[in-house]
Order: structure tokens, then sequence, then C-alpha cells
């Protein structure tokens, strides 16, 4: 026993950071249940390792006359992947699946290639350079991952195709998801592509032939052919590709316009007007002035959107770029908002130009204490709806790290809209601007952050609302997607309802939505339940329905 283990002690190592990481993963929301997030960041952590463990498994063949067995390694990689598996599905067993289907599409799409690319990858790192290939093999990952910031920074798109991870679908709020067509092929071209090369590569090692480099020549070649082509068939998103698909253009004294052939010509002057006069508003908020034209791309619907930018229901600017990304449905909404995006970027830090540290309730706290409007009420008013109707959050908490995205997307966006706002009224635009590139209230201040919280929560207390609790009810019931229940499988099957709902296939929407009620207390499968009824002339049981759920 103690002979196994001093022979296999590295592989015992990596065998029981894949079992603890797993661990880990369950106590967090998301990655606790059998689903996406789960796979991906198995993809990432098997992917590694076993690039890392590989590397150590091949090296102990290279000078000596015994053959590397492939089929050893690929038992190896088999527990890898057998680890992750069994602690998600039996806690599953134990807790609740969301939809062990869907589970495990994204474990064979995402994760199972993981472990052939990373032996293609240490394969490949053993036949560049004789010395240093476990530091190589850990260059030649984070060089592939970091295809994906490139793409973020330099590319008008916020989804990612990646063979360490798969695929990235963009921002949060497109909670729906499942393994589509793209996607399955993307993976199987992985698994081709980095199959062969493991093959290959695996086989001149056992042979015991060792220059390889037209080999790996001809891979990096065809990995350049596939990513130069690869805005032609879906998988990333260009300049040049968006011009194919918002061949409209229409120039202004401080914007560019992209838009699709389908948007009246009279709403693009609308819309091209309201920029302008927004414009003109955000640079007198600010004090600034804008220094450069901004580029806005207007998609005629949010599926254009989704497919082209990777961010179907929220719209999004990139401020370093100074682009805006909007669907033509959303525009009278979030039109200023994504624009404060672009001016604060006057005065924001880093290479992005947001709020400095990244804080996302300062980026987005700023865009919408300039807009100052959120379905049409103003920012201090639901921001104290929600205060007195014990929709609190801990503003303290709300301005660190991530902790924005723990809350209600309207919560977080009214709450950091609405204190910046009064931090401004009260003490200038100027301080505002340098707390945005610090991230440094108190030292902006001059004062402790719970003194001007004890100022902003008496502010909110002094408005007076009449019959709000039902309206408060309204904005603020929803969970955020890190407290909802299973919000991938149920979103996805939510929209494949209301696809059939209407396409008139009553009978298969009314049982989809009473499945997603029964899983949780969504809004939308209550509703679309209740229009099932109505269209079946069932009007007493649609009202039955919402008035049980209501009471």
């Amino acid at each position: 026993m103690m002979k196994f283990i001093k022979e296999n002690i590295y592989l015992l190592v990596i065998l029981i950071i894949i079992a603890v990481i797993n661990i880990a993963l369950l106590q967090f929301p998301l990655t606790n249940v059998f689903g996406y997030e789960f796979a991906v960041i198995n993809a990432v952590l098997l992917s590694f390792l076993s690039a890392i463990y590989s590397v150590t498994y091949f090296k102990k063949y290279l000078g000596e006359k015994e053959k590397p067995e492939q089929f050893i390694l690929f038992k190896t990689y088999s527990v890898f992947l057998i680890i992750p598996f069994l602690i998600s599905v039996g806690n599953s067993l134990v807790t609740s699946f969301c939809s062990f289907y869907d589970g495990i599409l994204f474990y064979l799409v995402l994760t199972l290639p993981s472990v052939i690319i990373g032996g293609a990858l240490a394969l490949i790192a053993i036949n560049t350079i004789n010395r240093f290939q476990t530091l190589i093999v850990c260059l030649i990952y984070f060089s592939i991952l970091s295809i994906t910031f490139f793409e973020l920074y330099l590319n008008p798109q916020v989804y990612f195709f990646n063979p360490i991870f798969g695929y990235f679908p963009g921002t949060i709020y497109d909670e729906g998801l499942s393994v589509s067509t793209k996607l399955f092929l993307y993976r199987c071209i992985n698994i081709i592509f980095f199959g062969i090369i493991f093959l290959v590569l695996g086989r001149r090692i056992k042979e015991k032939k060792r220059d390889n480099k037209k080999i790996i020549i001809v891979a990096l070649i065809l990995s350049g052919i596939f990513y130069y082509f690869s805005p032609h068939i879906g998988y990333s998103t260009t300049y040049g590709r968006l011009s194919i698909e918002l061949p409209v253009t229409l120039e202004t004294e401080n914007f560019i316009i992209h838009t699709d052939k389908a948007i009246p010509h009279e709403e693009l002057k609308l819309i091209a007007l309201n920029q302008e006069y927004y414009l003109q508003q955000l640079e007198l908020y600010f004090e600034v002035d804008q220094k450069e034209k901004i580029r806005s791309f207007i998609f005629r619907n949010s599926i254009q959107k989704k497919d082209l930018f990777g961010s179907g229901n929220a719209d999004v600017a990139k401020p370093w770029l100074n682009n805006i990304y909007i669907s033509i449905e959303n525009w009278e909404h979030t039109l200023k908002h994504e624009l404060a995006h672009c001016v604060s970027a006057e005065f924001g830090s880093g290479i992005f130009k947001v709020a400095a540290g990244f804080n996302p309730a300062l980026i987005e706290g700023i865009a919408e204490a300039a807009d100052n409007s959120y379905d049409d009420n103003e920012i201090h008013f639901l921001a104290a709806l929600a205060y007195n109707n014990n929709y609190k959050v801990n503003i303290s908490s709300l301005l660190k790290g991530l902790n924005f995205f723990s809350n209600a997307s309207s919560l977080g966006y009214i709450y950091s809209g609405s204190f910046i706002r009064y931090l401004a009224e009260n003490y200038g635009i100027s301080k505002i601007k340098k707390y945005y590139a610090t991230n440094d209230l108190e030292s902006t201040y001059e004062v402790q952050l719970e003194e001007v919280l004890m100022g902003y929560y008496s502010f909110l207390e002094g408005f007076e609302l009449m019959d709000s609790e039902d309206k408060a009810h309204y904005y603020f019931g929803r969970k955020a997607i890190f407290s909802k229940v299973c919000p991938r499988y149920i979103s996805d099957r939510l929209n494949n309802g209301w696809k059939m709902f209407n396409s008139n296939n009553i009978d298969g929407a009314r049982s989809t939505f009473t499945e997603m009620l029964a899983k949780s207390n969504s809004y939308s499968a209550l509703l679309g339940r209740a229009f099932c009824f109505e269209k079946i002339d069932s009007l007493d049981s649609a009202i039955e329905l919402i008035s049980g759920k209501i009471s």
C-alpha cells in the first residue's frame, strides 16, 4: 500500500485537489447543482490538471526504452472525470436535480473534452523544448485563456468560445441556457483537433521520435486559420462581421450609428436626436466634454443582439471602446444609461476606463444616477419605495467587491444609483468623479461611510409614499440569479414555454409552465399558466390561480 502511494503520490495529490475543489463548489450558488456553471469550472480545472499531470507522465519515458501507454493515461483521465460527476450527482440525489439531462449534456460537451485538450497541450509542451515543460504547458494554457480577454477588450462581443472552458454566454442577465448545436459542433472541432494532436504526438513519443516541430507548426497554422474564419461561422464577432449584419450607418455630430435594415428610418432619426440630447445632458451633469464620437450598435431585436453580441436581455456599453449595444425595443429605457457609461470613461480608471477596482456598484450606480430614470420613475423615489417597504440593502456591503450581484438586479441598480446621486447632490460632482477614479469614499469625502449612510437613510425615510406596498413587491419581489432555484434550467424551459404559447401550442405551454411553477415561484410561469387558461376560455381558473398565489 505504502509503495503504491509513494509511486503515485503526484496523481493522488491531483485527485485530492479535484475532490476538494468540487466539494467546495457545492457550497456556492449555481455551482452547487449539476449544470452549466459546475461543468464549465470543471472544464477549466481538469484541462489544467490533466495538462500538468500528462507532462509528468510523458517525461518519465523520454530517456527510457520503456514506452508510454496512452490507454493507461486515458484510464487516469476517466478517474479525473468521474470524481466531479459523482460528487455533484450524489449531492443532487440528496438535495434535488434541476435536470439530469441538461447536466449530463453540459458535462459531456464542456467537461469531457477538457482532459483530451490538457493532454494535447502537454505533448505540445514536451515537444517544444527539452526543459521547463511544466512551465511551458502553463504558458500555453494561459495564452489560450487570454484569447478571451483580448476578444472582450478589442471585439464588439461579450460571449466567448474557448477550448479551455468551451463557452461563456455573456452577461448573467441571460439566465436561460442549454447546449446549442453551435456549441456542440465547436466542442466536436476541439475534440477532433486536439485529439489528433494527442494521438500523433503521443505515438511519436512512443516511437522515440522527438523531431516534431513541423507538426506543431502545422497545428499553429490551422489554429490561426480557424481563428481568422471564426467570425464567419459565428464563434466570435468583429467589427467586420457587425458591418455586414448592421449595414445601415447614420453619422451625426457626436455619434456613428450602425443598425439593421429592418429599423425604420424615422425611428433611427429619433434615436439620433435623443442621443445628441442625452449627451448634452450628461456632459453638463458630469462637467466633462466628450472627446471622441460614440459608436452605437442598434439591433433589430434581442435575439439578433444575443447572436451577434452575446447579451440578449441586457443592453451594454464598452466605455474603453466608446461603444454602446442596444436592442431597438429597449432604447427609450436604456439609451441614456448606456451613454452615461461612455461619458464617465473620461474620468474612469484603468484600461477599461471604469470605476477603480472594477466596482460594479460604482460602475452601474454612476450611470443610474446620471440617467435618474428607472421605468419612468426617479431613482430616489424607487429607492425610498424599497427602503420604506422592507426591501432594504446594506449599502456598505453593496459598495464592496461583487456584492452588487447578490441582490435582485433592480435593488442593486436602484440603491447604488440613488446613493451616488445623493452624494452628487450633497457634495458635488467633482468628488463623485474622484470617488469613481479611486474607489475610496472615506478618503474622497473625508468622512466615515456610516456617517454618510445615516444621512442617506434619513433622506429616504423622509419620502411620503401612498399605497406603495404592492408597487414595491412588483419592482423588488424578484430574486437575484444566485438566490434562484435552478435559474438556467427554469429560464430555458420558460423560454420554450412562451415559444409554444406564441405558436398556439397551448397544451405544451401549459404543461411547461405547470412544471416550472412546481419547481419555483416564477412570475413568468404563473402568468404563462394563467394566460393558457385564458386562451381556453377558462378565465375563472386563471383568476383562481393568480389569487391563490397572491394570497
